[in-house]
C-alpha cells in the first residue's frame, strides 16, 4: 500500500473472500470449496493517512478486508474505514469518496469460509 501524497491518492491490494461466487465442489476435494482474490483498492482525495495495528513497512503482511464504510462528521473531513482481519484497520480522511476497486489475478481455492458477523444484520455469515 502508498499514500502518494502529492497526487492526494491511496493505492493497495488486500487478499478478499468472493462473497458472490457461490462454493463449489471440486472432484478432488471431499469439502466444498470457496474462493478468495487479489483486489486493487485505488481512493481519491486524500488528505491524510491513519494506521491502527500494521504498520507499511510489512511489506510481506496480507491483509484480509473485512469492511470499508465511509465516517461522516460535521466538524471533520468526511473519511473512509478500513477494517481489516486481526484488529487492523486504515481511515482515510477525504474530501469525497473517489473509490475504484479491481480483482486482479486468479482467484485461488480456499475451504474455509469467513464466520464474520457484522452489526447491522445479524443473520449474516
Amino acid at each position: 500500500m502508498t499514500w502518494e501524497r502529492e497526487a492526494r491518492r491511496f493505492v493497495l491490494v488486500v487478499n478478499r473472500f468472493k462473497w458472490e461466487v457461490a462454493e463449489t465442489h471440486l472432484p478432488d476435494e471431499p469439502a466444498p470449496v470457496y474462493w478468495r482474490t487479489n483486489c486493487g483498492i485505488e481512493i481519491g482525495n486524500v488528505s491524510g493517512v491513519r494506521f491502527r495495528g500494521f504498520s507499511r513497512r510489512q511489506t510481506a503482511r496480507l491483509l484480509d478486508l473485512l469492511a470499508l464504510a465511509p465516517e461522516l462528521r460535521t466538524t471533520e473531513p468526511e473519511a473512509l474505514a478500513f477494517t481489516f482481519a486481526d484488529g487492523a484497520a486504515l481511515r482515510l480522511s477525504v474530501d469525497a469518496i473517489d473509490l475504484r476497486l479491481q480483482d486482479w489475478g486468479e482467484p485461488w481455492p480456499t475451504q474455509r469460509r469467513p464466520q464474520h458477523r457484522f452489526e447491522d444484520t445479524p443473520e449474516s455469515p
